[in-house]
Protein backbone atom coordinates (compact mmCIF):
# COMPACT_ATOMS: atom_id res chain seq x y z
CA UNK A 1 0.00 0.00 0.00
CA UNK A 2 1.39 3.18 -1.03
CA UNK A 3 -0.16 5.49 1.13
CA UNK A 4 -0.66 3.18 4.52
CA UNK A 5 1.72 1.23 6.27
CA UNK A 6 0.56 -0.92 9.10
CA UNK A 7 1.56 -0.54 12.73
CA UNK A 8 -0.75 -2.71 14.62
CA UNK A 9 -3.79 -5.26 15.01
CA UNK A 10 -5.91 -5.15 18.06
CA UNK A 11 -8.49 -7.45 17.85
CA UNK A 12 -10.58 -6.74 20.75
CA UNK A 13 -10.12 -2.97 20.66
CA UNK A 14 -13.43 -1.34 20.73
CA UNK A 15 -12.03 2.54 20.80
CA UNK A 16 -8.23 3.82 19.86
CA UNK A 17 -6.88 7.46 20.13
CA UNK A 18 -3.54 8.10 19.89
CA UNK A 19 -1.94 9.46 22.86
CA UNK A 20 1.67 11.21 24.12
CA UNK A 21 4.22 8.59 21.89
CA UNK A 22 1.91 5.78 22.40
CA UNK A 23 -1.86 5.00 22.15
CA UNK A 24 -5.05 4.46 24.28
CA UNK A 25 -6.78 0.78 23.45
CA UNK A 26 -9.76 0.14 25.02
CA UNK A 27 -10.06 -4.07 24.76
CA UNK A 28 -12.81 -6.18 26.21
CA UNK A 29 -11.99 -5.62 29.93
CA UNK A 30 -9.22 -2.81 30.40
CA UNK A 31 -8.24 0.88 28.77
CA UNK A 32 -4.61 -0.11 28.26
CA UNK A 33 -1.59 2.41 26.66
CA UNK A 34 0.02 0.71 23.67
CA UNK A 35 3.01 1.72 21.81
CA UNK A 36 2.74 0.13 19.03
CA UNK A 37 1.94 -3.39 19.34
CA UNK A 38 3.68 -3.66 23.17
CA UNK A 39 1.26 -2.72 25.74
CA UNK A 40 2.60 -0.51 28.40
CA UNK A 41 -0.11 -0.42 31.37
CA UNK A 42 -3.32 -0.87 32.42
CA UNK A 43 -4.81 2.23 32.92
CA UNK A 44 -8.41 0.82 34.71
CA UNK A 45 -10.00 -2.33 34.25
CA UNK A 46 -13.52 -1.84 32.17
CA UNK A 47 -15.90 -5.01 31.09
CA UNK A 48 -18.39 -2.31 29.42
CA UNK A 49 -18.83 -1.66 25.94
CA UNK A 50 -17.08 1.71 25.07
CA UNK A 51 -17.70 3.57 21.60
CA UNK A 52 -14.99 6.15 21.99
CA UNK A 53 -11.92 8.20 23.69
CA UNK A 54 -11.43 11.97 23.84
CA UNK A 55 -8.23 13.44 24.79
CA UNK A 56 -7.94 16.55 25.84
CA UNK A 57 -5.96 18.94 24.09
CA UNK A 58 -2.98 19.00 26.24
CA UNK A 59 -3.02 15.36 25.75
CA UNK A 60 -2.71 14.86 29.78
CA UNK A 61 -6.56 14.27 30.18
CA UNK A 62 -9.03 12.11 28.67
CA UNK A 63 -12.50 10.20 28.43
CA UNK A 64 -13.83 6.99 27.97
CA UNK A 65 -17.68 7.15 26.57
CA UNK A 66 -19.05 3.76 27.22
CA UNK A 67 -21.95 1.72 25.59
CA UNK A 68 -24.08 2.62 22.37
CA UNK A 69 -27.11 3.37 24.73
CA UNK A 70 -25.19 4.33 27.79
CA UNK A 71 -25.60 7.40 30.24
CA UNK A 72 -21.61 6.92 31.31
CA UNK A 73 -18.61 7.66 30.98
CA UNK A 74 -15.41 8.12 32.49
CA UNK A 75 -12.39 11.06 33.14
CA UNK A 76 -8.97 10.36 34.20
CA UNK A 77 -5.54 11.43 33.69
CA UNK A 78 -2.76 9.07 31.72
CA UNK A 79 -0.44 9.44 34.66
CA UNK A 80 -2.46 8.21 37.02
CA UNK A 81 -3.63 4.53 36.41
CA UNK A 82 -6.53 3.28 38.48
CA UNK A 83 -7.84 6.93 39.20
CA UNK A 84 -11.13 7.64 37.28
CA UNK A 85 -14.33 9.84 37.32
CA UNK A 86 -17.13 8.56 36.67
CA UNK A 87 -19.92 11.39 34.59
CA UNK A 88 -23.20 9.02 34.94
CA UNK A 89 -26.54 11.31 33.36
CA UNK A 90 -30.05 11.52 34.37
CA UNK A 91 -31.96 7.64 34.19
CA UNK A 92 -33.18 7.31 30.60
CA UNK A 93 -30.54 9.87 29.34
CA UNK A 94 -27.91 8.69 26.55
CA UNK A 95 -25.23 10.18 25.62
CA UNK A 96 -24.20 10.96 22.12
CA UNK A 97 -21.43 12.52 21.52
CA UNK A 98 -18.73 14.33 23.46
CA UNK A 99 -16.00 16.85 22.70
CA UNK A 100 -13.32 19.40 24.27
CA UNK A 101 -12.95 22.77 23.89
CA UNK A 102 -9.70 24.03 21.98
CA UNK A 103 -8.16 24.95 25.41
CA UNK A 104 -9.62 21.64 27.30
CA UNK A 105 -11.38 24.09 29.81
CA UNK A 106 -14.65 22.65 28.77
CA UNK A 107 -16.51 19.63 28.15
CA UNK A 108 -19.15 19.36 25.96
CA UNK A 109 -21.77 16.78 25.24
CA UNK A 110 -24.96 16.15 23.58
CA UNK A 111 -27.44 14.14 25.02
CA UNK A 112 -31.34 12.76 24.76
CA UNK A 113 -33.73 12.48 26.91
CA UNK A 114 -37.19 13.95 26.09
CA UNK A 115 -34.99 16.82 24.25
CA UNK A 116 -31.70 16.23 22.33
CA UNK A 117 -29.63 19.01 24.14
CA UNK A 118 -26.10 20.58 24.29
CA UNK A 119 -24.50 20.95 27.74
CA UNK A 120 -20.76 21.64 29.26
CA UNK A 121 -19.18 20.71 31.56
CA UNK A 122 -16.28 22.88 33.98
CA UNK A 123 -14.81 21.69 36.89
CA UNK A 124 -17.53 18.81 37.83
CA UNK A 125 -20.11 21.64 37.50
CA UNK A 126 -23.17 20.77 34.54
CA UNK A 127 -24.51 23.61 32.23
CA UNK A 128 -27.25 23.41 29.54
CA UNK A 129 -26.44 25.39 26.50
CA UNK A 130 -29.36 24.88 24.37
CA UNK A 131 -31.93 22.72 22.79
CA UNK A 132 -31.12 20.99 19.72
CA UNK A 133 -32.00 19.12 17.11
CA UNK A 134 -33.02 15.14 17.29
CA UNK A 135 -31.17 14.73 14.46
CA UNK A 136 -27.79 15.88 15.80
CA UNK A 137 -25.84 13.08 17.10
CA UNK A 138 -22.44 14.22 16.43
CA UNK A 139 -20.49 17.15 17.67
CA UNK A 140 -16.76 18.41 16.96
CA UNK A 141 -14.49 20.88 17.47
CA UNK A 142 -13.07 23.59 15.22
CA UNK A 143 -9.54 25.11 16.29
CA UNK A 144 -9.64 27.20 13.54
CA UNK A 145 -12.77 28.57 13.81
CA UNK A 146 -12.94 28.19 17.51
CA UNK A 147 -16.79 26.54 17.32
CA UNK A 148 -18.33 23.73 18.03
CA UNK A 149 -19.51 22.03 15.17
CA UNK A 150 -23.11 20.00 15.22
CA UNK A 151 -23.61 17.16 13.03
CA UNK A 152 -27.41 16.41 11.54
CA UNK A 153 -27.78 13.41 9.88
CA UNK A 154 -30.07 14.74 7.51
CA UNK A 155 -26.82 16.88 6.43
CA UNK A 156 -27.17 20.17 8.26
CA UNK A 157 -24.48 21.21 10.24
CA UNK A 158 -24.70 24.16 13.06
CA UNK A 159 -21.80 26.30 14.16
CA UNK A 160 -22.11 26.77 18.47
CA UNK A 161 -20.29 30.11 19.44
CA UNK A 162 -21.06 31.69 23.24
CA UNK A 163 -24.16 29.27 23.48
CA UNK A 164 -26.02 30.02 20.59
CA UNK A 165 -26.07 28.62 16.74
CA UNK A 166 -24.13 31.62 15.07
CA UNK A 167 -25.02 29.73 11.23
CA UNK A 168 -25.87 26.67 9.82
CA UNK A 169 -26.78 25.33 6.61
CA UNK A 170 -28.25 22.31 4.67
CA UNK A 171 -26.86 19.92 2.03
CA UNK A 172 -28.77 16.88 1.75
CA UNK A 173 -26.25 13.27 1.95
CA UNK A 174 -23.66 15.17 3.56
CA UNK A 175 -22.51 13.33 6.67
CA UNK A 176 -19.16 15.47 7.88
CA UNK A 177 -17.62 18.69 7.03
CA UNK A 178 -13.97 20.18 7.92
CA UNK A 179 -12.64 23.61 7.62
CA UNK A 180 -10.38 23.55 4.27
CA UNK A 181 -7.61 25.72 3.13
CA UNK A 182 -6.47 27.79 6.43
CA UNK A 183 -10.44 27.91 7.61
CA UNK A 184 -11.05 30.15 4.44
CA UNK A 185 -13.38 27.14 2.63
CA UNK A 186 -14.96 24.03 3.81
CA UNK A 187 -15.14 20.71 2.60
CA UNK A 188 -18.18 18.43 2.71
CA UNK A 189 -18.73 15.02 1.16
CA UNK A 190 -21.31 14.15 -1.05
CA UNK A 191 -23.00 11.18 -2.09
CA UNK A 192 -20.64 10.38 -4.56
CA UNK A 193 -17.79 12.76 -4.30
CA UNK A 194 -17.23 16.16 -2.40
CA UNK A 195 -18.71 19.86 -2.10
CA UNK A 196 -16.47 22.76 -1.48
CA UNK A 197 -18.35 25.61 0.01
CA UNK A 198 -18.40 28.86 1.00
CA UNK A 199 -17.90 29.77 4.94
CA UNK A 200 -21.45 30.26 4.93
CA UNK A 201 -22.22 27.06 3.31
CA UNK A 202 -23.04 28.39 -0.26
CA UNK A 203 -21.11 25.52 -2.90
CA UNK A 204 -18.81 26.91 -4.67
CA UNK A 205 -17.52 23.41 -6.74
CA UNK A 206 -19.40 19.98 -6.76
CA UNK A 207 -16.87 16.61 -7.55
CA UNK A 208 -19.82 14.52 -7.64
CA UNK A 209 -18.02 12.52 -9.98
CA UNK A 210 -15.28 10.55 -8.06
CA UNK A 211 -17.31 7.47 -7.08
CA UNK A 212 -18.38 4.69 -9.52
CA UNK A 213 -21.70 6.06 -10.40
CA UNK A 214 -22.75 2.62 -11.93
CA UNK A 215 -22.59 1.22 -8.49
CA UNK A 216 -24.38 0.91 -5.40
CA UNK A 217 -21.85 2.19 -3.64
CA UNK A 218 -22.63 5.06 -0.72
CA UNK A 219 -19.82 7.07 1.31
CA UNK A 220 -19.91 6.23 5.45
CA UNK A 221 -17.02 8.74 6.45
CA UNK A 222 -14.17 10.25 5.56
CA UNK A 223 -11.14 12.15 7.30
CA UNK A 224 -9.06 15.20 5.47
CA UNK A 225 -5.26 15.26 5.97
CA UNK A 226 -4.65 18.73 4.85
CA UNK A 227 -0.94 19.12 5.92
CA UNK A 228 -0.34 15.58 4.11
CA UNK A 229 -2.30 15.86 1.32
CA UNK A 230 -4.75 13.21 1.63
CA UNK A 231 -8.17 12.36 1.89
CA UNK A 232 -9.37 8.84 2.77
CA UNK A 233 -12.49 7.91 2.01
CA UNK A 234 -14.90 4.88 3.25
CA UNK A 235 -17.55 3.66 1.33
CA UNK A 236 -19.74 0.79 1.47
CA UNK A 237 -21.43 -1.79 -1.28
CA UNK A 238 -23.34 -4.60 -0.55
CA UNK A 239 -21.29 -6.09 2.57
CA UNK A 240 -17.71 -4.88 1.36
CA UNK A 241 -16.06 -1.69 2.36
CA UNK A 242 -13.80 0.01 -0.27
CA UNK A 243 -11.29 2.56 0.87
CA UNK A 244 -10.32 5.28 -1.41
CA UNK A 245 -7.26 7.63 -1.31
CA UNK A 246 -7.64 11.35 -3.08
CA UNK A 247 -5.16 14.60 -2.73
CA UNK A 248 -6.22 16.94 -0.91
CA UNK A 249 -5.30 19.90 -3.21
CA UNK A 250 -6.22 18.40 -6.90
CA UNK A 251 -8.68 15.71 -5.64
CA UNK A 252 -7.39 13.13 -7.38
CA UNK A 253 -7.41 9.38 -6.73
CA UNK A 254 -4.10 8.44 -5.66
CA UNK A 255 -5.02 5.06 -4.30
CA UNK A 256 -7.97 2.92 -3.67
CA UNK A 257 -8.38 -0.35 -1.53
CA UNK A 258 -11.56 -2.20 -3.15
CA UNK A 259 -13.27 -5.46 -1.79
CA UNK A 260 -12.07 -5.24 1.65
CA UNK A 261 -13.47 -8.78 3.25
CA UNK A 262 -14.11 -6.95 6.14
CA UNK A 263 -16.62 -4.65 6.75
CA UNK A 264 -15.04 -1.77 8.45
CA UNK A 265 -17.53 0.46 10.56
CA UNK A 266 -15.46 3.54 10.71
CA UNK A 267 -12.49 5.14 9.92
CA UNK A 268 -10.73 7.62 12.04
CA UNK A 269 -7.61 9.90 12.32
CA UNK A 270 -5.27 11.81 14.59
CA UNK A 271 -3.71 13.16 11.74
CA UNK A 272 -0.87 10.81 11.63
CA UNK A 273 -2.43 7.34 11.90
CA UNK A 274 -5.35 5.91 10.56
CA UNK A 275 -7.45 3.66 12.07
CA UNK A 276 -9.97 1.33 10.95
CA UNK A 277 -12.65 0.10 13.13
CA UNK A 278 -14.32 -3.39 12.51
CA UNK A 279 -16.38 -6.63 13.82
CA UNK A 280 -12.77 -7.89 14.08
CA UNK A 281 -11.10 -5.16 16.03
CA UNK A 282 -8.84 -1.94 15.17
CA UNK A 283 -6.43 -1.80 12.84
CA UNK A 284 -3.76 0.91 12.84
CA UNK A 285 -1.75 2.57 10.10
CA UNK A 286 0.62 5.10 9.51
CA UNK A 287 0.37 7.87 6.67
CA UNK A 288 2.92 7.22 4.79
CA UNK A 289 4.51 10.46 3.20
CA UNK A 290 3.93 10.35 -1.08
CA UNK A 291 7.98 10.08 -1.81
CA UNK A 292 7.84 6.72 0.72
CA UNK A 293 7.86 3.72 -1.37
Amino acid sequence: MKNLRRIAFYPTAQALIACQKGFLVKNREELSYYEGKRKGYTLFPCPMYSRKIVLSPDGKRAFLQNGLFSAKGFFFELDKPNQRQELELDSGTILLDCCYSEDGSFFYLTRDKSKTSLWKIRDGLREKVLDISSMDDRIGYSRQWNVLILFDRRGRFSFVSQGEICFSFLHPGSRKVYPYREGNLLLADSPKGFLLLSRSGKVLKRMDFLLPSEEKEEIVDFVLLEEKDRIFVLTKRAQRSNIYVFGAKDFALKEAFLDNKKEVDGIATDGNTISLKSRFGIELFSVRAERED
